[in-house]
């Protein structure tokens, strides 16, 4: 009785593998090698993708609404009351977390023929809250200084309180539409105390804005 090979006493799995060329081994390990590594560099993609729409929908003002593309962007403003002959103008800046500031071009006084009364203002600093279909509250304060002939301003100044509605347009937010209008405080008073009696209050207004861009101006990308 003779001798079996060794492929004899190996189970059939085993007989067959052993009859597969290791060249076969090599390309189906290769294959599969690749086939991971793409899935994963899709999985990875699809990560960064989806992070990226996250960040892109989760700017928000202070109370965490989201935003259109408003973030750290200049703007200028036309406001013209509706019983005033000339408009006034200002800037916008938007901070991140709701916060912006605004400076207005009657801030040193001859603002008779654009808000009725000339004011000597200081830069206003307020907080801004968004609103469904791109609309935008703001509201800031500052300082009106003493001004002789204006009885509410008489006095150690006042504090006015300026209320904007701006509805936003444009692929990335480059102008708005809305209204204006602004009332005023004593001095060291709290202007928004719902039970603060204002000392002057201004008719209704339009308002419009244009995003500040060009001249090569590197705008900070960065959202803090």
């Amino acid at each position: 009785m003779g001798h079996a090979s060794k492929n004899e006493n190996l189970c059939p799995i085993v007989r067959v593998l052993t009859r597969i060329p290791l060249s076969a081994f090599v390309y189906f390990h290769c294959r599969f090698r690749i086939v991971s590594v793409l899935k994963m560099q899709k999985s990875i993609f699809l990560f960064i993708v989806s992070l990226l729409t996250v960040v892109d929908v989760t700017h928000s003002d202070s109370v965490g609404n989201p935003c259109p593309n408003i973030v750290n962007k200049f703007y200028q403003t036309t406001n013209q009351m509706s019983n005033e002959p000339d408009p006034w103008y200002g800037f916008l800046l938007f901070l991140p977390n709701g916060i912006f500031l605004e400076a207005n071009n009657i801030a040193g006084g001859n603002s008779a023929d654009s808000v009725g009364v000339n004011l000597t203002l200081g830069v206003h600093f307020g907080y801004y809250k968004c609103l469904p279909n791109k609309v935008v509250h703001l509201s800031d304060t500052g300082y009106m200084y003493t001004t002789p002939g204006v009885s509410f301003l008489s006095n150690n100044g006042a504090i006015p309180v300026h209320d904007y509605y701006l509805k936003f347009s444009g692929e990335n937010a480059e102008q708005c539409t809305g209204s204006v209008r602004f009332v005023v405080f004593p001095t060291g008073s709290n202007p928004f105390d719902p039970s603060n009696t204002p000392v002057f209050t201004s008719a209704n207004g339009t308002a419009s804005c244009q995003f500040m861009d060009g001249r090569n101006f590197q705008f900070p990308t960065t959202i803090g």
